[in-house]
Formats: C-alpha cells, sequence, structure tokens
C-alpha cells in the first residue's frame, strides 16, 4: 500500500512534455511506465490458512489497512509532506525533484541534481538522448533566467574589453 498527492504526477507529466496522461484513468498513476513513484506506507501478503471461512483473516488485513490510510489522512498529506518524507527516506530523486519542482523550489532542484549526479544517482528515466537529471536542469536554468545571465555577464566582459 502506497500514496503520494495526486498533484505530483500532473506536475512530473507537465515538465515532462506529456500533459496528456494527466487525463488518463486514476489507475494510470500506479502503473504508468512514466510517473512519480509512491511512498510505500505497509507492504502486506496475505496467506489464508482457513480456506472455508477467510471472513476473519481478511477482516484482520482490512483494519489494518484502514489503520494506516487513516493515519495517512490524519497527517493531511501535502507536497511539502509528501517531500518531507522522500527526503528522510532518500530513495525516489525523481519525486523528491518533482516536488520542489511543484513547489517551484527551482535552486534546490539545481543543488539536488548536482548531488545525485555527482554521487552517481541515476534517475531511471530519459527524454530521447536526455537523462531527466538534465532536462530538469535546462528547465530550472530557463526557468531562473540563469543561460541568459551568464550571457549577460560574458557579454559585459567582453563589452569592457574592447571599450578598453
Amino acid at each position: 500500500m502506497a500514496y503520494k498527492p495526486y498533484s505530483v504526477d500532473d506536475t512530473f507529466w507537465e515538465f515532462s512534455e506529456m500533459p496528456e496522461n494527466s487525463k488518463m484513468p486514476l489507475s494510470f498513476r500506479a502503473d504508468a511506465a512514466f510517473r512519480v513513484s509512491s511512498f510505500d506506507i505497509y507492504k502486506y501478503d496475505i496467506t489464508i490458512k482457513n480456506i472455508e471461512k477467510p471472513e476473519q483473516e481478511i477482516q484482520s488485513l482490512l483494519k489494518i489497512i484502514d489503520g494506516k490510510v487513516k493515519s495517512i489522512i490524519k497527517e493531511n498529506i501535502t507536497v511539502e509532506g509528501f517531500l518531507n518524507t522522500l527526503e528522510k527516506e532518500n530513495n525516489n530523486p525523481v519525486g523528491i525533484i518533482t516536488c520542489l519542482m511543484e513547489l517551484e523550489q527551482y535552486e534546490k532542484v539545481l543543488s539536488k541534481i548536482e548531488v545525485y549526479k555527482k554521487n552517481g544517482v541515476h534517475s531511471g528515466y530519459s527524454f530521447g538522448s536526455t537523462d531527466f537529471f538534465d532536462f530538469v536542469e535546462n528547465i530550472c536554468n530557463k526557468k531562473l533566467n540563469i543561460g541568459n545571465s551568464v550571457f549577460m555577464k560574458i557579454g559585459n566582459q567582453i563589452n569592457k574589453i574592447f571599450k578598453n
């Protein structure tokens, strides 16, 4: 059993240029090839011992699941809360980056990507020949206007040289 905020996939599909996926059935968010992985909160494997009367074993499992769901709902799941959970577990870089993108924390995205690359962490996604991290890095740079400001600084330096 796992969870994630509904909006995280929409954000992922928006910046990865697949917005049509948002219109797919809800089950697509769990099984699609290109999506943000959910966070597992409970793993279960039930073996029915009393095949003639399985109700008690099933009811017991359903009570546990119900308690887990109520616990998650009580926490009031937000993108920030989901991000905090993912960062504590540190095993879902695509989810972390996508949450940060949704929160428009582009500087932090760039910082995280730098750390991931430095540590050899791979996203597992690519867009053509472009890795997910490089793809998102380009988006962040555009949002922050880094590319233009770097070129403007270089241009200003060149102008100063030629004026002297």
